[in-house]
């Protein structure tokens, strides 16, 4: 995935933007001295409550006035928050995303992995992301690794993932960008840039009690030499919003929206795909071959704007 800002995604509406969600584990420096939490939410450790099962959700009642944080890509929504905590995911598969949530008992240490998270699977140790998830085809977590350059604008599925927050982590998520508002202020909303090369850049438009937003590029690469404190703990927040979504949605449930995108091409010339012969059409060809050259819309955003 590629560069898009929060405040311009160049290609959606003034977009919101932020995507998937899902980010890894990686080290928590925080500045104690600005009044910054040492404990922020990662991994494992940013579940709370119970699972909420994802059987019965359906994407009815949901439209713009409803969205709570987008992230995004390149300008094309990856996850998508809605304010009574239902999740969608953009183009994942069902199955990947449920094999990443696995037991790390494995290591011989099944009891202490059982107490630190005993109403919930387990996310797998690697790095995974929404974004490794729309982009990739279905693979174990540990080997999922999505080069920024290769990611096309349609995932691997026209499908949407949708799945169901608890309370808890609805709250979590408006006291992380409470944190956040504050690094920006101080920083100018700059997250600073790594140098390196042929990253993604992802956006954040949380549009809570907190709203702001964000944009970091490399936010799930660990070379952040050369970055201030301000921005490496801003990054971190950025990252603990996505665990804070991502460990607290093991159970999801494939959807079809009622609006496509599609790039017959595997370029980036859009068109909607409204017909319902149209409609059928594709879903049987994704069914029957397992490709698409369509893209699913969340509910609150419109085709190709």
């Amino acid at each position: 995935m590629d560069t898009t800002r929060w405040f311009s995604t160049g290609r959606r509406r003034p977009a919101p933007a932020v995507a998937l969600l899902a980010a890894a584990a990686l080290a928590v420096p925080a500045l104690a001295a600005c009044g910054q939490r040492l404990d922020l939410p990662t991994g494992a450790g940013a579940a709370c409550g119970d699972p909420l099962p994802a059987a019965d959700l359906t994407l009815e009642g949901l439209g713009e006035g409803e969205i709570l944080l987008v992230e995004s890509a390149l300008g094309f929504e990856e996850v998508v928050v809605y304010r009574d905590g239902r999740v969608v995911v953009v183009g994942g598969d069902e199955a990947a995303w449920e094999r990443s949530f696995e037991d790390d008992g494995e290591d011989g240490d099944a009891d202490a992995s059982a107490a630190a998270q005993p109403s919930s699977a387990q996310l797998s140790a690697a790095h995974l992301t929404a974004a490794h998830l729309t982009a990739a085809q279905p693979t174990p977590a540990s080997a999922v690794v999505v080069p920024a350059m290769a990611w096309t604008p349609h995932p691997s599925s026209p499908l949407l993932l949708l799945g169901q927050l608890p309370e808890c982590a609805l709250a979590e998520l408006d006291g992380l960008a409470g944190e956040l508002r504050e690094i920006l202020d101080r920083t100018d909303g700059d997250l600073g840039f790594p140098q390196i090369t042929d990253q993604s850049t992802s956006a954040f438009d949380y549009r809570g009690a907190n709203a702001l937003t964000a944009s970091a590029y490399a936010l799930h690469d660990d070379y952040e030499d050369g970055l201030t404190s301000d921005e490496r703990t801003g990054r971190d927040l950025l990252r603990s919003m996505e665990d804070v979504v991502a460990w607290n949605l093991p159970d999801v449930v494939a959807a079809t929206p009622e609006t496509f995108e599609t790039y017959p091409d595997g370029g980036f010339e859009c068109a909607p795909l409204t017909g319902a012969a149209e409609l059928t059409a594709m879903l049987e060809e994704f069914e029957r071959t397992g490709e698409s050259t369509a893209r699913p819309v969340p509910p609150g955003f419109e085709p190709c704007d």
